[in-house]
């Protein structure tokens, strides 16, 4: 009698979300890293690492969908899409070398900086009332790349608030309405 022995192995599982949302001029970093991935293939773009980086050129105002394969150590694959939506958002500003906004305006329960720097910098923020008393800071951190921070302004009143950015090389303040 011949005995036939199977071994199953998982398919890989891809740890990338459905979709993201970024500003025109702003990039976005796919990352399908997954445990026991021997090799990636993206799609369009041709690109073998875990990591890519992509942006709006190309695509502008709009989306696109970009797909990874990813094969695991026992020759599994898996294929999994995102859809990367690229908006117009005018109220950005720049500081130095990094650009960064606050949404939403006015906003009532959270509102988010969205910052972006194509080299590596060190920054730091802070929130003040009108009359220039600190409500929020940040210690320093390094940004290279996007990085988008949740605010938590329950807990302040209505009304216009500065916001300091500070970066290796630029201080700069900006109005915003909670």
């Amino acid at each position: 009698m011949d005995t036939l022995r199977l071994t199953l192995y998982d398919l890989p599982v891809i740890p990338l979300p459905d979709s993201y949302t970024r500003c025109t001029g702003y990039s976005a970093d796919l990352d399908a890293t997954t445990p026991g991935a021997v090799s990636y293939d993206w799609n369009p773009g041709n690109q073998s690492s875990a990591v890519i980086r992509v942006d709006s050129t190309g695509t502008g105002i709009g989306a696109a969908t970009i797909e990874v394969t990813v094969i695991g150590e026992h020759g599994c694959f898996a294929t999994k899409s995102t859809r990367v939506s690229f908006e117009d958002c005018p109220e950005k500003i720049q500081s130095g070398s990094v650009y960064f906004r606050v949404y939403p305006s006015p906003a009532h329960s959270q509102a988010f900086i969205e910052l972006y720097s194509s080299a590596e910098i060190k920054v730091s923020y802070s929130l003040a009332t009108a009359s220039g008393n600190i409500v929020l800071k940040s210690e320093e951190f390094v940004l290279s790349g996007q990085k988008i921070i949740p605010l938590a302004i329950e807990h302040l009143a209505q009304g216009t608030y500065l916001l300091t950015l500070k970066s290796d090389q630029s201080v700069t303040t900006r109005l915003v309405i909670f």
